[in-house]
């Protein structure tokens, strides 16, 4: 039996210089997603387009097969699909709601933490049997916090089952973390686009009756100036003595 040979400085050399690449290429990646993430986040977007485009920078960072948000509703008990983007993600349109606590999304969302699923197929937690038959094996499900409130769930699925490492579960958590501002924010956005629209058109409404007292004014006043016969003028006050 050959005796294994031993690599040679060179090689050695040659050897962690690829590791550091590869590390360095994957450090790369992961700053270029955070920042897209960040770059969303910072931007006044509507809530639609800062799901749909944060979710390839997900996928890019990541290396999943799919990946899906997942929004709390007004009543703060439900969980609503809102954005979804990945290859063979037909599947996982068999639910599009679920309750909190109830599945994998709702089970992050109710404690909090990150809920991992290696093979989705013996987990009777997880409830999207379509999507298990469509070849999904691993599935992580990552709360969206914001100022220590749930918004919803950040999910990723992968066709290998594979281990979550500590380098992809600090990736995700950043992601979720980052999606979570970005939300917020595009919310606050929303509200101070409607509270402008209401004031500008309250403001509008204002000028209008403004307008529309002053031409009743000049008709009075034409009334006046051209009538043949005298006109006595009555002001009524309203019930408060104005």
């Amino acid at each position: 039996k050959p005796m294994p040979t031993k690599d040679t400085p060179q090689e050695q050399i040659t050897k962690e210089i690829q590791e550091l690449r590869a590390r360095a290429d994957l450090l790369a990646r992961d700053m270029e997603a955070l920042q897209g993430v960040t770059t969303l986040a910072a931007s006044k977007l509507d809530i639609k387009d800062v799901l749909t485009q944060s979710l390839p920078l997900v996928l890019a960072g990541t290396s999943a097969d799919a990946a899906e948000v997942w929004l709390l509703d007004a009543s703060q008990e439900v969980l609503e699909l809102k954005a979804r983007n990945g290859s063979s993600h037909g599947p996982f349109f068999e639910r599009r709601q679920f309750s909190v606590g109830e599945g994998l999304p709702g089970i992050a969302v109710q404690t909090l933490q990150p809920v991992v699923s290696e093979d989705i197929r013996r987990d009777a937690r997880f409830l999207s049997k379509q999507g298990a038959e469509a070849g999904f094996n691993a599935f992580y499900a990552f709360p969206i916090i914001s100022q220590g409130m749930p918004l919803g769930a950040l999910c990723v699925a992968f066709r290998e089952s594979l281990e979550l490492g500590e380098r992809d579960g600090r990736l995700m958590a950043g992601m979720a973390d980052l999606l979570g501002i970005a939300i917020q924010n595009a919310r606050l956005f929303q509200q101070e686009q409607a509270t402008r629209a209401q004031a500008e058109a309250a403001n509008r409404e204002l000028l209008q009756s403004r307008e529309a007292l002053q031409q009743e004014r000049q008709r009075r006043q034409v009334l006046l100036d051209t009538s043949p016969i005298g006109i006595i003028v009555v002001q009524t006050r309203d019930p408060h003595g104005h």
